[in-house]
């Protein structure tokens, strides 16, 4: 939700983020980007009303993963 010069976040579960952006895609968002484990997928609307969907599929094995809130590396 926003105002004119106030953002207010509510925490969502993954099945209202998808209702979320099932609803919205095409009116209120013209692109999403959804990012998984294993994919990058990435919606695009046009003027039309079109949506295209494009799946990348990612190798996570290389990369280091960190805790965002303090930045610091995750031991596996």
């Amino acid at each position: 939700m926003f105002t004119q010069n106030q953002v207010f976040h509510k925490h969502m579960t993954i099945e209202e983020v998808e209702e979320l952006i099932s609803k919205n895609i095409g009116i209120n968002f013209r692109n999403c980007v959804k990012t998984t484990d294993t994919q990058i997928i990435t919606l695009l609307s046009n003027k039309k009303g079109e949506i295209r969907t494009f799946t990348k599929n990612i190798d996570n094995s290389n990369l280091e993963k960190t805790n965002h809130h303090t930045n610091s590396k995750i031991l596996n």
